[in-house]
Protein backbone atom coordinates (compact mmCIF):
# COMPACT_ATOMS: atom_id res chain seq x y z
CA UNK A 1 0.00 0.00 0.00
CA UNK A 2 1.02 3.63 -0.18
CA UNK A 3 -0.02 7.00 1.29
CA UNK A 4 0.58 10.66 0.43
CA UNK A 5 1.76 12.42 3.58
CA UNK A 6 1.80 16.26 3.78
CA UNK A 7 5.03 17.88 4.91
CA UNK A 8 5.20 18.81 8.56
CA UNK A 9 4.80 22.45 9.55
CA UNK A 10 8.04 24.44 9.58
CA UNK A 11 9.27 27.33 11.69
CA UNK A 12 12.31 29.22 10.43
CA UNK A 13 13.94 30.78 13.49
CA UNK A 14 16.58 33.50 13.10
CA UNK A 15 18.70 34.90 15.93
CA UNK A 16 18.47 38.68 15.73
CA UNK A 17 20.87 39.97 18.38
CA UNK A 18 22.09 39.53 21.92
CA UNK A 19 22.50 43.22 22.75
CA UNK A 20 19.73 44.83 24.79
CA UNK A 21 18.11 43.73 28.05
CA UNK A 22 20.47 41.87 30.36
CA UNK A 23 20.06 38.07 30.49
CA UNK A 24 16.96 37.18 32.49
CA UNK A 25 14.06 34.77 32.97
CA UNK A 26 10.46 34.93 34.22
CA UNK A 27 9.86 38.45 32.89
CA UNK A 28 6.90 40.01 31.06
CA UNK A 29 6.75 40.35 27.26
CA UNK A 30 3.88 41.82 25.20
CA UNK A 31 3.41 43.23 21.70
CA UNK A 32 1.76 46.65 21.41
CA UNK A 33 -0.21 46.58 18.12
CA UNK A 34 -0.90 50.34 18.31
CA UNK A 35 2.71 51.52 18.73
CA UNK A 36 4.05 48.50 16.82
CA UNK A 37 6.63 47.63 19.47
CA UNK A 38 7.29 44.66 21.74
CA UNK A 39 7.69 45.64 25.41
CA UNK A 40 9.63 43.77 28.10
CA UNK A 41 9.50 44.37 31.85
CA UNK A 42 11.35 43.03 34.90
CA UNK A 43 12.31 39.43 35.56
CA UNK A 44 14.98 37.57 37.45
CA UNK A 45 17.61 40.32 37.15
CA UNK A 46 16.12 42.30 40.05
CA UNK A 47 15.34 45.24 37.79
CA UNK A 48 12.50 47.67 37.07
CA UNK A 49 13.61 48.43 33.51
CA UNK A 50 11.22 48.51 30.55
CA UNK A 51 12.52 47.85 27.03
CA UNK A 52 11.04 48.05 23.54
CA UNK A 53 11.94 45.93 20.48
CA UNK A 54 11.23 47.22 16.96
CA UNK A 55 12.51 44.23 15.01
CA UNK A 56 16.06 45.56 14.79
CA UNK A 57 17.05 47.14 18.11
CA UNK A 58 16.22 47.05 21.80
CA UNK A 59 15.72 50.45 23.44
CA UNK A 60 15.29 51.12 27.15
CA UNK A 61 12.15 53.25 27.42
CA UNK A 62 11.51 53.54 31.15
CA UNK A 63 13.32 53.10 34.46
CA UNK A 64 10.28 53.69 36.63
CA UNK A 65 7.02 51.86 37.16
CA UNK A 66 6.12 48.64 38.96
CA UNK A 67 8.46 47.47 41.72
CA UNK A 68 11.05 44.78 41.06
CA UNK A 69 9.46 41.40 40.50
CA UNK A 70 9.60 38.05 38.75
CA UNK A 71 6.91 35.55 37.79
CA UNK A 72 4.41 38.28 36.83
CA UNK A 73 2.16 38.25 33.77
CA UNK A 74 2.02 40.84 30.99
CA UNK A 75 -0.31 40.99 27.98
CA UNK A 76 -1.53 43.69 25.57
CA UNK A 77 -5.14 44.82 25.88
CA UNK A 78 -6.18 45.64 22.28
CA UNK A 79 -9.53 47.08 23.42
CA UNK A 80 -7.89 49.80 25.53
CA UNK A 81 -4.50 50.03 23.80
CA UNK A 82 -2.23 49.34 26.77
CA UNK A 83 -0.11 46.55 28.15
CA UNK A 84 -1.45 45.07 31.40
CA UNK A 85 0.84 43.67 34.12
CA UNK A 86 -0.39 41.72 37.14
CA UNK A 87 1.20 40.31 40.28
CA UNK A 88 4.49 38.46 40.55
CA UNK A 89 6.99 38.08 43.34
CA UNK A 90 9.53 40.60 44.64
CA UNK A 91 13.06 39.78 45.71
CA UNK A 92 11.83 39.07 49.25
CA UNK A 93 8.49 38.95 50.98
CA UNK A 94 4.99 38.02 49.90
CA UNK A 95 3.76 37.99 46.32
CA UNK A 96 1.97 40.94 44.74
CA UNK A 97 -1.59 41.61 43.53
CA UNK A 98 -1.22 45.02 41.89
CA UNK A 99 -2.38 45.77 38.34
CA UNK A 100 -0.43 48.19 36.14
CA UNK A 101 -0.91 49.47 32.59
CA UNK A 102 1.75 50.80 30.20
CA UNK A 103 0.81 53.20 27.40
CA UNK A 104 4.18 53.20 25.65
CA UNK A 105 5.47 56.13 27.72
CA UNK A 106 4.71 55.53 31.39
CA UNK A 107 3.36 52.97 33.84
CA UNK A 108 0.19 53.64 35.86
CA UNK A 109 -1.12 51.52 38.73
CA UNK A 110 -4.84 51.06 38.21
CA UNK A 111 -5.85 48.45 40.79
CA UNK A 112 -4.65 46.71 43.94
CA UNK A 113 -7.62 44.42 44.58
CA UNK A 114 -8.81 41.40 42.62
CA UNK A 115 -6.97 38.08 42.38
CA UNK A 116 -5.09 37.18 45.57
CA UNK A 117 -1.34 37.63 45.99
CA UNK A 118 0.31 35.31 43.48
CA UNK A 119 3.15 34.49 41.11
CA UNK A 120 3.72 32.03 38.25
CA UNK A 121 0.14 32.53 37.00
CA UNK A 122 -0.72 33.16 33.34
CA UNK A 123 -2.87 35.63 31.39
CA UNK A 124 -4.21 35.97 27.85
CA UNK A 125 -6.39 38.60 26.16
CA UNK A 126 -9.70 37.54 24.64
CA UNK A 127 -9.97 39.87 21.63
CA UNK A 128 -13.53 38.83 20.86
CA UNK A 129 -14.94 39.73 24.29
CA UNK A 130 -12.44 42.45 25.21
CA UNK A 131 -11.44 40.69 28.45
CA UNK A 132 -8.11 39.74 30.00
CA UNK A 133 -8.23 36.15 31.34
CA UNK A 134 -6.10 34.99 34.29
CA UNK A 135 -5.75 31.44 35.61
CA UNK A 136 -3.98 29.75 38.53
CA UNK A 137 -0.57 30.39 40.02
CA UNK A 138 1.23 30.06 43.34
CA UNK A 139 -0.24 32.04 46.25
CA UNK A 140 2.16 33.77 48.64
CA UNK A 141 0.84 35.92 51.49
CA UNK A 142 -2.45 36.69 53.26
CA UNK A 143 -2.14 33.46 55.24
CA UNK A 144 -2.15 31.25 52.13
CA UNK A 145 1.59 31.00 51.58
CA UNK A 146 2.48 28.09 49.32
CA UNK A 147 -1.06 27.26 48.21
CA UNK A 148 -1.71 26.53 44.54
CA UNK A 149 -4.61 28.14 42.69
CA UNK A 150 -7.17 27.04 40.09
CA UNK A 151 -9.35 30.14 40.00
CA UNK A 152 -10.21 32.01 36.80
CA UNK A 153 -10.48 35.82 36.76
CA UNK A 154 -11.32 38.36 34.07
CA UNK A 155 -10.37 42.04 33.80
CA UNK A 156 -12.59 44.43 31.81
CA UNK A 157 -10.21 47.37 31.95
CA UNK A 158 -11.58 48.63 35.25
CA UNK A 159 -12.49 45.74 37.53
CA UNK A 160 -11.35 42.19 38.24
CA UNK A 161 -14.12 39.55 38.51
CA UNK A 162 -13.71 35.92 39.55
CA UNK A 163 -15.67 33.92 36.99
CA UNK A 164 -14.79 30.28 37.82
CA UNK A 165 -13.11 28.13 40.47
CA UNK A 166 -13.32 24.75 38.72
CA UNK A 167 -11.75 23.37 35.56
CA UNK A 168 -8.04 22.57 35.20
CA UNK A 169 -6.23 21.25 38.29
CA UNK A 170 -4.37 23.66 40.56
CA UNK A 171 -1.13 24.62 38.85
CA UNK A 172 1.68 27.09 38.34
CA UNK A 173 4.11 27.92 35.51
CA UNK A 174 1.55 27.00 32.83
CA UNK A 175 0.83 28.77 29.51
CA UNK A 176 -2.17 30.74 28.21
CA UNK A 177 -2.81 32.15 24.72
CA UNK A 178 -5.90 33.24 22.80
CA UNK A 179 -6.92 31.26 19.70
CA UNK A 180 -8.68 33.84 17.51
CA UNK A 181 -9.89 31.26 14.98
CA UNK A 182 -11.76 29.22 17.61
CA UNK A 183 -12.42 32.22 19.89
CA UNK A 184 -11.09 30.28 22.86
CA UNK A 185 -8.37 30.90 25.45
CA UNK A 186 -5.99 27.92 25.35
CA UNK A 187 -4.22 26.62 28.49
CA UNK A 188 -1.37 24.12 28.30
CA UNK A 189 0.64 22.19 30.86
CA UNK A 190 2.45 23.52 33.89
CA UNK A 191 3.35 22.04 37.24
CA UNK A 192 0.09 20.74 38.73
CA UNK A 193 -1.00 19.78 42.21
CA UNK A 194 -2.75 16.39 42.17
CA UNK A 195 -5.60 15.31 44.44
CA UNK A 196 -3.16 13.47 46.73
CA UNK A 197 -1.15 16.67 47.23
CA UNK A 198 1.77 15.62 45.04
CA UNK A 199 3.08 17.78 42.23
CA UNK A 200 3.98 16.78 38.69
CA UNK A 201 4.55 18.19 35.22
CA UNK A 202 1.41 17.84 33.07
CA UNK A 203 0.60 18.11 29.36
CA UNK A 204 -3.17 18.62 29.34
CA UNK A 205 -4.77 21.21 27.05
CA UNK A 206 -7.91 23.16 28.02
CA UNK A 207 -10.05 25.81 26.36
CA UNK A 208 -11.98 28.65 28.05
CA UNK A 209 -14.97 30.02 26.11
CA UNK A 210 -15.81 32.80 28.57
CA UNK A 211 -18.18 30.60 30.54
CA UNK A 212 -16.51 27.27 31.29
CA UNK A 213 -13.34 25.23 30.85
CA UNK A 214 -13.26 22.16 28.58
CA UNK A 215 -10.37 19.72 28.38
CA UNK A 216 -9.60 19.26 24.69
CA UNK A 217 -6.37 17.25 24.73
CA UNK A 218 -3.80 15.29 26.70
CA UNK A 219 -1.50 14.39 23.81
CA UNK A 220 1.00 16.51 21.91
CA UNK A 221 3.89 18.23 23.69
CA UNK A 222 5.37 16.24 26.58
CA UNK A 223 4.53 17.34 30.12
CA UNK A 224 6.37 20.54 31.05
CA UNK A 225 6.31 23.84 32.92
CA UNK A 226 7.83 27.27 32.27
CA UNK A 227 7.37 27.02 28.50
CA UNK A 228 6.66 30.02 26.26
CA UNK A 229 3.44 30.25 24.24
CA UNK A 230 1.88 32.87 21.95
CA UNK A 231 -0.80 33.10 19.27
CA UNK A 232 -0.51 34.29 15.67
CA UNK A 233 -4.30 34.40 15.46
CA UNK A 234 -4.70 31.26 13.38
CA UNK A 235 -2.12 29.18 15.26
CA UNK A 236 -0.89 28.92 18.86
CA UNK A 237 2.88 28.32 19.11
CA UNK A 238 4.62 26.72 22.11
CA UNK A 239 8.39 26.48 22.64
CA UNK A 240 10.67 24.83 25.18
CA UNK A 241 10.07 24.60 28.91
CA UNK A 242 11.19 22.35 31.75
CA UNK A 243 10.34 18.69 32.33
CA UNK A 244 13.21 18.03 34.70
CA UNK A 245 15.54 19.02 31.87
CA UNK A 246 15.17 22.01 29.60
CA UNK A 247 13.53 21.55 26.20
CA UNK A 248 13.96 23.15 22.77
CA UNK A 249 11.06 21.69 20.76
CA UNK A 250 8.37 23.80 19.09
CA UNK A 251 4.70 22.82 18.70
CA UNK A 252 1.64 24.39 17.12
CA UNK A 253 -2.01 24.19 18.17
CA UNK A 254 -4.31 24.55 15.17
CA UNK A 255 -7.89 23.42 14.52
CA UNK A 256 -8.03 21.83 17.96
CA UNK A 257 -4.91 19.62 17.67
CA UNK A 258 -1.19 19.77 18.44
CA UNK A 259 1.49 19.00 15.84
CA UNK A 260 5.24 19.21 16.20
CA UNK A 261 6.98 21.88 14.16
CA UNK A 262 10.14 20.95 12.34
CA UNK A 263 12.71 23.61 13.16
CA UNK A 264 16.23 24.50 14.21
CA UNK A 265 16.34 27.52 16.46
CA UNK A 266 16.58 28.63 20.09
CA UNK A 267 18.52 26.35 22.43
CA UNK A 268 16.85 24.45 25.29
CA UNK A 269 15.46 26.84 27.90
CA UNK A 270 12.76 27.60 30.43
CA UNK A 271 11.33 30.81 31.85
CA UNK A 272 11.54 32.62 28.49
CA UNK A 273 8.68 34.42 26.75
CA UNK A 274 7.22 34.84 23.26
CA UNK A 275 4.83 37.31 21.66
CA UNK A 276 3.55 37.95 18.15
CA UNK A 277 4.33 41.10 16.16
CA UNK A 278 1.19 41.52 14.03
CA UNK A 279 2.67 44.35 11.94
CA UNK A 280 5.71 42.41 10.76
CA UNK A 281 4.07 38.98 11.16
CA UNK A 282 6.92 37.70 13.29
CA UNK A 283 7.02 35.53 16.40
CA UNK A 284 9.43 37.14 18.89
CA UNK A 285 11.25 35.12 21.59
CA UNK A 286 13.59 36.44 24.28
CA UNK A 287 15.75 35.12 27.10
CA UNK A 288 15.07 32.42 29.64
CA UNK A 289 17.46 30.21 31.53
CA UNK A 290 19.10 26.80 31.44
CA UNK A 291 20.13 24.75 34.47
CA UNK A 292 23.23 22.53 34.49
CA UNK A 293 25.11 20.70 37.24
CA UNK A 294 28.69 21.42 38.24
CA UNK A 295 30.31 19.42 41.03
CA UNK A 296 26.93 18.05 42.01
CA UNK A 297 25.49 21.55 42.44
CA UNK A 298 22.90 23.20 40.16
CA UNK A 299 24.12 26.15 38.12
CA UNK A 300 21.59 28.43 36.39
CA UNK A 301 22.68 30.37 33.32
CA UNK A 302 20.33 33.14 32.22
CA UNK A 303 19.98 34.02 28.56
CA UNK A 304 19.69 37.35 26.75
CA UNK A 305 19.28 36.34 23.11
CA UNK A 306 16.48 37.50 20.78
CA UNK A 307 14.94 35.25 18.11
CA UNK A 308 12.27 35.72 15.46
CA UNK A 309 10.34 33.46 13.10
CA UNK A 310 7.90 34.46 10.35
CA UNK A 311 4.37 33.26 11.02
CA UNK A 312 4.04 32.28 7.35
CA UNK A 313 6.61 29.52 7.90
CA UNK A 314 4.27 27.71 10.29
CA UNK A 315 1.77 26.41 7.73
CA UNK A 316 1.48 22.69 7.04
CA UNK A 317 1.12 21.37 3.49
CA UNK A 318 -2.54 20.65 2.58
CA UNK A 319 -3.94 17.14 2.18
CA UNK A 320 -3.45 15.63 -1.27
CA UNK A 321 -6.41 14.44 -3.38
CA UNK A 322 -6.93 12.58 -6.68
CA UNK A 323 -3.83 10.46 -6.14
CA UNK A 324 -2.69 8.13 -8.92
CA UNK A 325 0.23 5.69 -8.98
CA UNK A 326 1.86 3.75 -11.80
CA UNK A 327 2.44 0.90 -12.06
CA UNK A 328 -0.58 -0.20 -10.04
CA UNK A 329 -0.54 -2.75 -8.53
CA UNK A 330 3.13 -2.60 -7.57
CA UNK A 331 5.50 -4.82 -5.59
CA UNK A 332 8.79 -4.19 -3.82
CA UNK A 333 11.81 -4.92 -5.97
CA UNK A 334 15.32 -3.55 -6.10
CA UNK A 335 15.66 -0.64 -8.50
CA UNK A 336 11.92 -0.31 -9.03
CA UNK A 337 10.51 2.79 -10.71
CA UNK A 338 7.29 4.40 -9.52
CA UNK A 339 5.30 7.44 -10.69
CA UNK A 340 2.89 9.21 -8.29
CA UNK A 341 0.67 12.21 -9.07
CA UNK A 342 -1.78 14.10 -6.86
CA UNK A 343 -3.65 17.39 -6.57
CA UNK A 344 -3.80 20.06 -3.84
CA UNK A 345 -5.39 23.53 -3.57
CA UNK A 346 -3.30 26.21 -5.28
CA UNK A 347 -0.54 27.41 -2.92
CA UNK A 348 1.37 30.67 -2.51
CA UNK A 349 4.51 28.74 -1.60
CA UNK A 350 6.14 25.40 -2.27
CA UNK A 351 4.47 22.45 -0.52
CA UNK A 352 6.27 19.24 0.43
CA UNK A 353 5.05 15.65 0.69
CA UNK A 354 6.28 12.21 1.58
CA UNK A 355 5.03 8.97 0.02
CA UNK A 356 4.75 5.94 2.27
CA UNK A 357 5.37 2.51 0.79
CA UNK A 358 4.94 -0.45 3.09
CA UNK A 359 2.75 -3.18 4.48
CA UNK A 360 -0.98 -2.70 5.00
CA UNK A 361 -1.76 -0.96 8.30
CA UNK A 362 -4.96 0.19 9.94
CA UNK A 363 -3.28 3.29 11.33
CA UNK A 364 -0.67 5.62 9.83
CA UNK A 365 2.86 4.19 10.07
CA UNK A 366 5.51 5.70 12.32
CA UNK A 367 7.13 8.55 10.39
CA UNK A 368 10.56 7.97 8.93
CA UNK A 369 13.01 10.74 9.69
CA UNK A 370 16.17 11.40 7.71
CA UNK A 371 16.22 15.18 7.28
CA UNK A 372 19.99 15.59 7.10
CA UNK A 373 20.62 13.71 3.85
CA UNK A 374 19.28 13.49 0.32
CA UNK A 375 20.40 9.89 -0.09
CA UNK A 376 17.52 7.82 -1.53
CA UNK A 377 15.85 5.34 0.76
CA UNK A 378 16.61 1.84 -0.53
CA UNK A 379 13.67 -0.15 -1.83
CA UNK A 380 14.17 -3.90 -1.53
CA UNK A 381 11.93 -6.93 -1.42
CA UNK A 382 12.18 -6.93 2.39
CA UNK A 383 11.78 -3.19 2.91
CA UNK A 384 9.24 -2.26 5.57
CA UNK A 385 8.71 1.26 4.27
CA UNK A 386 10.32 4.14 2.43
CA UNK A 387 9.71 7.76 1.44
CA UNK A 388 9.80 9.58 -1.85
CA UNK A 389 10.01 13.35 -2.18
CA UNK A 390 7.09 15.06 -3.83
CA UNK A 391 7.14 18.83 -4.27
CA UNK A 392 4.56 21.15 -5.80
CA UNK A 393 6.03 24.37 -7.20
CA UNK A 394 4.74 27.72 -6.00
CA UNK A 395 1.30 28.36 -7.48
CA UNK A 396 0.93 24.82 -8.78
CA UNK A 397 -2.12 22.64 -8.20
CA UNK A 398 -0.47 19.36 -9.13
CA UNK A 399 2.58 17.55 -7.80
CA UNK A 400 4.42 14.41 -8.80
CA UNK A 401 7.41 12.27 -7.93
CA UNK A 402 9.19 9.60 -9.94
CA UNK A 403 12.19 8.63 -7.82
CA UNK A 404 12.78 7.70 -4.18
CA UNK A 405 14.57 10.14 -1.90
CA UNK A 406 14.64 11.06 1.76
CA UNK A 407 11.95 13.21 3.36
CA UNK A 408 11.41 14.50 6.85
CA UNK A 409 8.76 13.29 9.26
CA UNK A 410 5.11 13.96 8.45
CA UNK A 411 2.06 14.85 10.47
CA UNK A 412 -0.90 13.02 8.97
CA UNK A 413 -1.78 10.75 6.04
CA UNK A 414 -4.29 10.33 3.22
CA UNK A 415 -4.78 6.60 2.86
CA UNK A 416 -5.59 4.80 -0.42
Amino acid sequence: MFAIIPGVARLLWTQKQDIGPSPRSNFGLAYDSVRKLTYLFGGSVDSTDTWSWDGRYWTQVSRFGPTRRTGHSMIFDTARSWAVLFGGEPVAGQALRDTWVFDGAEWTQVEDIGPSLRTEHATAFDHNRGRLVLFGGLLRGDGVDGQWARDTWEWDGATWTQVEDTGPAKRRSHCLAYDSDRQRTVLFGGLAELTDGSHQFVNDTWEWDGTSWTQVGDTGPTARANAAMTSTGAVVILHGGDSGTQLADTWQWASGAWSKVQEVGPSPRRGHAMTYDTERERIVLFGGEVETTTGGMPVVQRLGDTWEAPASSVAESPVATNVTIAPNPFSFSAGMGLSVEFEIPRQNETAHYGIYLGPQQSTPPPPITNPSTSTPWPITASAASCFMAATTPRGSTRGSSASPSARTRAARSSWL
